[in-house]
C-alpha cells in the first residue's frame, strides 16, 4: 500500500474517510475509503479520523475539497478468503473513457469485461505485477485485489452499458469513412 498514491486518489475523488471493520475472530481492523476503493491499514498504529490530513499529508486547500473522516463500515466482504470469489483476468491494455485510465477485467465465469479505474488500483498494484483480482459478489460487485492470500484492497468497478464500447467504436468507425 502507497500512502502517497492513496492520498493522490483521495484528492482526485474527493473523498478519505477511515473505518473500522471486526473480522470473525473480533480483531478490529481499520479501512481507508477513497471514492470507490477501500485499503486495509495493516501495519499502522491506531488512526483517529482528525488524523488523516497529517498522515496522508493532504494540505489546508486540498481538505477544502475532501470529505475528510470517519465513517461506518460499509456492508462489504472484506475477509482474505470469500466462498464464490470469480477470478478476473487483466487486459495488457487500458482504456481512456471520461478522463479515467481503466484496467479491463475479464470474468470467464460471467463471459464479461468490467472496468476499473487505474488511480483507484495505483496504491495497492506492486512492481511485480504479481496481484490476483477476485470479483466478489453481494449486493454491490467489487473487486477484491490479492498478493498472495491476503486481501490489499477492493474496488468497485466502473457501470457503464452493456454494449457501451462496441456502439462507441462503430460510431468513430462511421466517422471515418
Amino acid at each position: 500500500m502507497n500512502i502517497k498514491k492513496i492520498a493522490a486518489a483521495a484528492v482526485k475523488t474527493g473523498r478519505l474517510q477511515i473505518f473500522n471493520r471486526t473480522d470473525a475472530e473480533g480483531t478490529v481492523e481499520q479501512w481507508i475509503l477513497v471514492g470507490g476503493a477501500a485499503y486495509p491499514l495493516g501495519f499502522m498504529p491506531y488512526l483517529e479520523p482528525e488524523h488523516l490530513k497529517n498522515v496522508f499529508s493532504i494540505t489546508d486547500k486540498q481538505a477544502e475539497t475532501l470529505i475528510i473522516g470517519g465513517t461506518e463500515a460499509p456492508d462489504l466482504d472484506l475477509s482474505d478468503a470469500c466462498e464464490g470469489d470469480l477470478y478476473a483476468e487483466p487486459d495488457l491494455m487500458s482504456v481512456k473513457y471520461n478522463g479515467n485510465d481503466l484496467l479491463p477485467l475479464y470474468v470467464r465465469d460471467e463471459e464479461k469485461t468490467y472496468f476499473l479505474k487505474k488511480a483507484l488500483l495505483d496504491p495497492v498494484l506492486t512492481a511485480d505485477g504479481n496481484e490476483s483480482f477476485y470479483l466478489r459478489r453481494g449486493h454491490v460487485p467489487i473487486f477484491v485485489i490479492k498478493w498472495g492470500l491476503f486481501i490489499r484492497g477492493a474496488v468497485s468497478p466502473m457501470i457503464m452499458g452493456e454494449n457501451y464500447f462496441k456502439n462507441t467504436m462503430q460510431r468513430m468507425a462511421a466517422t471515418m469513412y
